[in-house]
């Protein structure tokens, strides 16, 4: 996995689409990231944009990909931010949550 995504960070790529697996090559993109598990984890908020985690599942494991997924400036573009997206291992663990009894 320490493999891959050394691989991938190395590429460098600089987002461009709000969706980001459109900033990937086709190769990769397939490879990869064909089963997504979960979208929009960890949110980080910042002034003029937002950040937040995605989880794929791969042959090695789980990928974890920090990207922008929200702009709050109605005169920048995701582009405008030079955001390089970051990679990374995720592991799965059990949260306990609490909902109104009926």
């Amino acid at each position: 996995m320490k493999e891959l995504i050394n691989y991938l960070n190395g590429l460098k790529i600089i987002q461009k689409s709000i969706d980001f697996e459109e900033d990937l090559s086709e190769e990769i993109y397939e490879k990869y990231f064909y089963n997504s598990l979960e979208f929009e984890l960890d949110i980080d908020k910042r002034r003029w944009y937002e950040t937040s985690v995605s989880v794929w599942k791969t042959e090695k494991g789980l990928l974890g990909v920090r990207s922008i997924t929200n702009i709050y400036s109605e005169n920048s573009s995701v582009e405008d931010m030079n955001w390089q997206l970051v990679f990374f291992e995720m592991e799965a663990f059990t949260k306990i949550s609490y909902k109104v009894k009926k």
